[in-house]
C-alpha cells in the first residue's frame, strides 16, 4: 500500500514539474528537438526570445550531428523565435546573430538539397523579418 501511494505521488509531482518548466525557453526547446512536437505555447514562448533560441539549440544539440528532423525542428524554432523580432524582450537578442550561424552551420551539414533549400529559405526569412522590425515605427 505504502509503495502504491509513493508511486502515485512521484507521479503526481513528475506531472507538475513538466506544467513548470511550460514557459521555460530550454526546457520547451528540448521538447521540441527531442519529440519533434509542436505544442500551442510554443510560439508564445518562443516568439520573444529571438537569438536565444539559436544559443540555446546550440547547447541541445552541441556534441552531435543533427539528424533532418532536427535541423527541420530547429528551422521551425528559429522561425518562430524571429516571426516579430519588435516583441524580443532582449534588444541585443533581436538582431540574428548566432541564428545566422547555426544556420551556415547547417548548410554544411545538410545531407539533400531540399533541407538546404529550406535553410537558405529560413535565412532569408529572418533577415527579412529583422529587416522589417528596424523600419517599423517604435511602440509606445
Amino acid at each position: 500500500m505504502k509503495i502504491s501511494l509513493a508511486l502515485i505521488l512521484l507521479l503526481l509531482s513528475s506531472g507538475i514539474a513538466d506544467r513548470q518548466v511550460g514557459n521555460n525557453p530550454e526546457a520547451v526547446i528540448q521538447r521540441m528537438i527531442d519529440q519533434g512536437s509542436l505544442e500551442g505555447h510554443d510560439q508564445k514562448v518562443l516568439g520573444t526570445i529571438g537569438d536565444a533560441a539559436a544559443v540555446i539549440l546550440t547547447k541541445v544539440l552541441a556534441g552531435k550531428t543533427p539528424s533532418t528532423g532536427e535541423i527541420d525542428t530547429s528551422l521551425l524554432i528559429l522561425n518562430m523565435a524571429f516571426a516579430d523580432p519588435s516583441m524580443v524582450e532582449v534588444p541585443s537578442d533581436r538582431k540574428p546573430r548566432t541564428a545566422l550561424f547555426v544556420l551556415q552551420a547547417f548548410g554544411h551539414s545538410a545531407p539533400d538539397t531540399a533541407l538546404r533549400k529550406r535553410i537558405v529559405e529560413t535565412r532569408e526569412y529572418i533577415q527579412a523579418r529583422y529587416i522589417a522590425s528596424l523600419k517599423a515605427p517604435p511602440i509606445e
